[in-house]
């Protein structure tokens, strides 16, 4: 027998949306976190967790503020919790309701990438619900991955002679330099040439690939 859910779950008083879907009998549960801020994984999980689901209850959740969740809370409300303790702590929350929902002391938490940041500290701070922490892309030292991908880009750019790239990059220099926020408008111009590189998906120039996998899922 499986289960396949998606429902409304309260966190923090505020309604999040909420997938699961696995067999029951002999029940595993993975929690996973999906990364962003804000880039949910529902919509694409119908490509990649049919495999987990031979071996796990699967949990994901979008967060506050991210996809079916955005669209159940007032914008204008919501924005002024968007800290990184409160995502925390809505993470903790989650893992609560999965462990009683599914009446287990210990489950399994993937984050992938924003989100391996989330499951790291819930591994940190509650390791005694947790059988194991799976971190994908884990994120270390942000700044100094941001400073990183802006060099992978500008030398690629470089030695494809590209001089509409190699102006833009260099207009956002320093990039990431330490003490200082980079503003979204510069994140844009970085992610977009180091996705050109093939810096965000391995030999293409884009993530639209994503956005195929979310157009063609059976869950939306």
């Amino acid at each position: 027998m499986g289960v396949e859910r998606l429902e409304k779950v309260r966190i923090a008083g505020s309604i999040n949306g909420s997938r699961s879907a696995a067999p029951i009998a002999g029940i595993r549960l993975l929690l996973h976190i999906h990364g962003g801020p804000g880039y949910i994984s529902i919509p694409m999980s119908w490509w990649f967790s049919r495999g987990w689901e031979e071996y796990f209850t699967v949990v994901q959740w979008d967060q506050r503020a991210a996809g079916k969740t955005h669209l159940l809370t007032d914008p204008a409300a919501i924005a002024p919790t968007l800290t990184r303790e409160r995502l925390i702590a809505d993470a903790e929350e989650m893992a609560v309701w999965v462990r009683k929902e599914f009446r287990k002391d210990r489950i399994f938490v993937l984050g992938h990438s924003w989100g391996s940041f989330l499951g790291l500290q819930l591994a940190q701070r509650h390791p005694e619900w947790l059988h194991a922490y799976i971190g994908v892309c884990q994120l270390i030292d942000g700044p100094e991955n941001e400073r990183r991908g802006w060099r992978f880009a500008i030398d690629a750019a470089r030695r494809a002679g590209n001089a509409e790239a190699v102006r833009e990059l260099e207009a956002i220099a320093p990039y990431g330099a330490p003490g200082r926020t980079i503003p979204i408008k510069d994140i844009y111009i970085e992610r977009k040439w180091m996705g050109y590189y093939g810096g965000v998906m391995a030999y293409r120039r884009d993530n639209r690939t994503d956005s195929d996998l979310a157009r063609l899922s059976p869950d939306l």
